[in-house]
């Protein structure tokens, strides 16, 4: 706004001060951007997945090329004319940021604005979509640096009527065994077989819930390989889902853990046709003891897509013959 000058000195030059100040972008809130919420399953194949698996050696990855989808068209129409409607449709698995998020108040950083979420208008657009759990990846500690603190998240997931479930990771890292997060898989699992919604968060939505969006679909054969499972998160979430090379291994070395529970049920179903006597379901033998893991580095930098296809190649053949997995990897 232009300075007035004082009539006794009307006559005099105007000065206007040459000083900037730093620019203070407006915050996102809940409010201006209600927070992002991505489905994993897309609505349309949810009525078909209800009541039915997907075709052998057919996945969703398969399905987000429209000339693939069009070619296994006839594949699913015959699946579907061969089984009656559910009784209840199944829920989904969706993905976003950390509700209440609240960062760069003080202004934007390398261009980006400030976020000033709020929890509880977060938590009611998740209701609204029906959602009635959520998996936290993240620690008391970075909710506490994000603005949402454990007791005020606690409290106002109490008010809006959502359960929990903790599963921490360190930034750009994972789990520390296959145990913690099958665990939890199984849970989201009853959850979303009884029709309802499941949603898991991490800071951004793209790296810790991406892997365990995964495992999700790997345990459920949604996604049959880990690099798939990555590629098609990264379609419905982001194309920095998955953000660092350990998230990528972890994800791998669980889709191994899923063949093997695959392989022990077919060796069930075998011996059952046999006449023998067998348990109810297959043993999972998972160590309580941490992984092994290649890759210790958990610096964010979102890997390619041929590093992940090179990393799964080299674990498969470390896997067969593991006298060459040091070389391999």
């Amino acid at each position: 706004m232009p300075l007035l000058s004082s009539p006794t000195t009307a006559s005099a030059p105007t000065i206007l001060s040459t000083h900037t100040y730093p620019h203070r972008s407006v915050p996102k809130t809940s409010i201006s951007h209600p927070i992002n919420i991505s489905w994993i399953v897309p609505d349309e194949y949810l009525p078909f997945l209800s009541f039915s698996d997907l075709p052998d050696n057919i996945d969703l990855f398969d399905l987000t090329d429209p000339a693939m989808a069009k070619q296994l068209e006839p594949q699913l129409e015959k699946a579907r004319s061969n089984l009656r409607p559910p009784s209840r449709r199944m829920g989904n698995l969706a993905l976003s940021s950390c509700p209440g998020k609240k960062v760069r108040l003080t202004g934007p950083v390398r261009g980006r604005a400030a976020i000033n979420r709020d929890l509880d208008l977060d938590f009611a657009r998740m209701r609204s979509f029906g959602i009635t759990t959520l998996v936290c990846c993240l620690d008391d500690n970075e909710l506490g640096f994000l603005g949402a603190s454990w007791p005020k998240y606690y409290e106002a997931a109490k008010r809006h009527n959502l359960d929990i479930i903790r599963l921490p990771m360190v930034e750009g890292s994972c789990p520390e065994t296959i145990a913690d997060i099958h665990a939890v898989v199984q849970m989201v699992d009853d959850k979303i077989r009884q029709g309802e919604n499941v949603l898991t968060h991490c800071r951004g939505g793209v790296g810790r819930a991406g892997l365990f969006a995964c495992c999700w679909l790997l345990k459920n054969l949604l996604c049959l390989s880990a690099e798939r499972a990555i590629r098609y998160v990264r379609i419905r979430r982001s194309v920095k889902a998955i953000e660092t090379m350990r998230q990528a291994e972890f994800i791998i070395h669980y889709s191994h853990y899923v063949g093997k529970l695959l392989d022990q049920q077919q060796h069930r179903d075998l011996d059952q046709k046999a006449g023998f006597s067998v348990s109810s379901s297959p043993s999972s033998s998972l160590s309580p003891r941490p992984l092994l893991m290649a890759h210790t580095d958990h610096t964010l930098a979102v890997p390619s897509v041929s590093d992940i296809s090179s990393l799964e190649r080299a674990m498969r053949i470390g896997q067969a013959n593991p006298s060459q997995t040091a070389q391999a990897l």
